[in-house]
């Protein structure tokens, strides 16, 4: 398991204030055999995509393929000589009427070639996308081509929960980042939905026919725990 956020009146570094609603307990899973009874406890399974209609998607000349639940808002797709990224909005009525708190979902590929150090390849990426006033608290790497790293971010007065997963195949890094704000008012329902669609969307993708995480991915999976 990588880690763990507390949601409801928390500061998400493990000191909470237990409201009489319960607390929402976001757990980051690494579905597999490591973590199988954090998975069954959550009620998902690796690669189910649920009842949602699916999109595909395909980059890179068609050599990266994704599937994508077809409500989540597409805000930006790029795939040209400068690079490939997909860009989601997935819409939260808790959210997105109320200010600029918003959770997205990036799906990129740098090329980056077959060989070289994972963990300094994927160094310099986390750099470059990383808030400096962010903290990491997870970082794992389950074979020597995934990595998945797992920190809490802060917009305004939202503290934020990020996954970054980075599975390497042909040549290519692919990067998932999963941006989720924690805040009290979202429905268990649409976090939950948003901890299975994550995982599915990280099922489906795959280079040249080649799952690039068999097995294992970093997601948010939720539990509701009882105030004492």
């Amino acid at each position: 398991m990588l880690g763990r956020i507390i949601d409801g009146r928390t500061d998400l570094l493990g000191r909470t204030d237990r409201g009489p609603q319960g607390v929402l307990r976001v757990w980051v899973a690494i579905t597999g055999a490591l973590c199988a009874t954090i998975v069954t406890t959550s009620g998902t399974a690796f690669g189910a995509l649920g009842a949602a209609p699916l999109t595909d998607f395909r980059l890179e000349h068609g050599a990266v393929h994704f599937q994508a639940p077809a409500n989540w808002h597409l805000l930006q797709q790029e795939d040209s000589d400068s690079g490939a990224m997909v860009i989601f909005h997935v819409r939260n009525p808790a959210t997105d009427s109320k200010g600029p708190d918003r959770a997205n979902v990036l799906v990129s590929v740098e090329r980056t070639g077959s060989t070289g150090e994972m963990r300094a390849i994927t160094d310099t990426l986390f750099a470059s996308m990383f808030d400096s006033t962010g903290i990491v608290l997870g970082d794992t790497m389950p074979t020597r081509d995934t990595r998945f790293l797992f920190w809490r971010g802060q917009q305004g007065a939202t503290p934020y929960a990020l996954f970054d997963d980075y599975g390497r195949r042909g040549g290519m890094v692919i990067h998932v980042r999963m941006s989720l704000p924690i805040v009290a008012a979202t429905p268990t329902s649409w976090t939950q939905a948003y901890g299975r669609d994550t995982q599915a969307l990280l099922a489906s993708i795959k280079v040249k026919g080649d799952p690039v995480f068999p097995g294992w991915t970093g997601h948010p999976t939720v539990e509701r725990i009882k105030s004492k």
